[in-house]
């Protein structure tokens, strides 16, 4: 987990100064010249590869509480590449992941998160407001199952860390944060979650 948060940190000292879309794309570990560009890039590469490791090794219930945090980063970083024929895999299993960690007593906070980054992907073009939807009844059982209470982590220092929060939960739109965490946080974007999910179910069969 502290090569994963190495990582994180790394893309976080980067991110102000390189544009969205040259936040991927890089197949080589080691650059000739590095630059910003590339070394944000390598990190996204590594914390992809430090992600899979971590979780064939650990089961879920030996998830570290701020597991959460990579599943964020990663996110973000995967929808940039549309290029990337694997998108789908790589956003899907890590929303997998979180319903793992939620199913293990993550609690709301996870919950929130999860449909965050549901509402992230669907606003990039990355899946379909009937995919969203779907994920919407496992969640709530999730949820049930988990007890419906406090993260584990709990809610001051949930996903995101303590300075990732803004007065509406913490960052979950990672690039947006830079200018206006307000409109990066956690708690409009499950809002907009909502709407997309209840647009779905008022338009299911008419368009």
């Amino acid at each position: 987990m502290f090569h994963i948060n190495v990582h994180l940190a790394i893309m976080d000292i980067f991110r102000p100064f390189i544009a969205p879309e040259q936040q991927h794309g890089f197949r080589s570990y080691l650059p000739q010249g590095a630059s910003p560009t590339s070394i944000f890039a390598a990190s996204v590469k590594q914390l992809k590869s430090l992600i899979f490791e971590y979780t064939s090794q650990h089961p879920p219930t030996h998830y570290n509480q701020l597991f959460p945090d990579s599943i964020i980063y990663a996110v973000n970083a995967v929808l940039k590449d549309k290029l990337d024929p694997s998108q789908r895999f790589y956003f899907f299993y890590y929303i997998h992941l979180g319903q793992k960690f939620m199913s293990m007593g993550g609690g709301r906070a996870v919950n929130g998160t999860m449909q965050a980054l549901l509402a992230l992907a669907h606003d990039r073009g990355a899946i379909t407001s009937a995919e969203a939807v779907k994920f919407t009844e496992k969640f709530r059982v999730d949820e049930e199952c988990a007890g419906g209470g406090e993260s584990r982590h709990g809610e001051v220092e949930g996903a995101g860390g303590k300075e990732g929060r803004g007065e509406n939960g913490w960052a979950v739109d990672m690039d947006l944060a830079i200018a206006d965490t307000k409109a990066a946080a956690v708690d409009l974007l499950v809002t907009r979650f909502e709407e997309i999910t209840l647009f779905n179910e008022f338009t299911e069969g008419i368009v």
